[in-house]
């Protein structure tokens, strides 16, 4: 069973009630859809499989040491006519539910979107304290991002990414039961690429039993100087030791600050580089934050910069980082 955020702002509980309504309206709809014409320039696809996953050419795929930085350069992004450019304020999903489930999943990885995608695909990351290996919250060394399962539901593709964490040793802490269960974090891309981010990894450390809301939009082409659409990410879960937590994250101010080449333990890749504030409000605390991200096409996060701007190691920046990307 999921709760699913639309994009109009309404919730959806996905039950088996539920996916036998959208298998009718699905059957109904490709049946209008053969009796009539054929969309211009798309291709409707044969009974085939979904196509497999490309890397983007622009990245370097490795789980061995990080080559040497890529001497090709970064993917130009348009440059802002001005500091005040807001390309995404409004910026809506495009649904194209007249199109079979293979050709939306096809489009949507043509073209890339700043997101993980592919069922199957996990990104692992490491986390550093200044320039040293570290633990988050005294809790994971290791932090992993699985694309356990992936839907076409009303014209979009959902992405569901669950979050697995694991010790130095590359094992389920002892700190954190064996049985800890992720919760699946849906994300919504539509055929252009645009999706919202609804998962966010330095506050997914909790056995959740919902989320409402998402952390920002991003459209498949930014540009340099974009404003984002933000948003706020509301929580009701318990902590890993059993505590019931309700947590509020309110993303303010992002925007496309520039494109940079990143190199991490799981290679090279060109990116977008994302600033902006966070606000949280936690059962036990409330915390202003300065954000940095890197995202690379069909990864996401490369890199993750954390400040805290009320803490006493405000100068000492939390950093994850991409340590390797496997892909099946």
């Amino acid at each position: 069973m999921f709760l699913l955020k639309n994009s109009d702002g309404t919730t959806t509980l996905f039950n088996n009630k539920y996916v036998e309504k959208l298998r009718k309206a699905k059957a109904a709809a490709q049946a209008k859809a053969a009796a009539a014409p054929t969309l211009p320039g798309a291709q409707m696809p044969t009974a085939q499989p979904a196509p497999a996953l490309t890397a983007p050419a622009s990245t370097t795929l490795t789980s061995q040491a990080a080559p040497a930085p890529s001497t090709q350069a970064a993917p130009a992004i348009p440059a802002a006519p001005s500091a005040s450019n807001v390309a995404t304020g409004g910026l809506k999903f495009s649904p194209a539910p007249a199109l079979s489930d293979d050709e939306i999943i096809r489009r949507v990885y043509a073209k890339q979107p700043y997101t993980l995608y592919g069922k199957g695909t996990v990104a692992e990351y490491i986390i550093m304290k200044g320039d040293k290996q570290s633990v988050f919250m005294g809790l994971p060394t290791y932090v992993q991002q699985v694309v356990a399962e992936e839907k076409v539901s009303n014209g979009l593709l959902g992405v569901y990414v669950k979050q697995v964490l694991l010790n130095k040793k590359h094992e389920p802490s002892k700190g954190i039961s064996a049985a800890f269960k992720s919760y699946y974090y849906p994300t919504e891309i539509d055929t252009a690429g645009t999706f919202h981010l609804t998962h966010d990894i330095s506050r997914d450390f909790y056995l959740l039993s919902s989320r409402q809301g998402y952390a920002m939009l991003l459209p498949s082409m930014p540009n340099v100087g974009d404003k984002l659409k933000c948003g706020t990410i509301a929580d009701n879960s318990k902590n890993l030791f059993g505590g019931t937590v309700k947590l509020k994250a309110e993303y303010t101010d992002f925007y496309v600050d520039g494109t940079e080449t990143v190199t991490t333990p799981a290679g090279t890749f060109n990116c977008i580089r994302l600033k902006g504030k966070v606000f949280e409000d936690n059962s036990a605390y409330k915390a202003n934050y300065q954000y940095t991200w890197w995202l690379a096409r069909g990864v996401g996060f490369v890199k993750y910069e954390i400040i805290n701007v009320d803490g006493k190691d405000a100068n000492v920046p939390t950093t994850i980082l991409l340590n390797k990307l496997e892909r099946p």
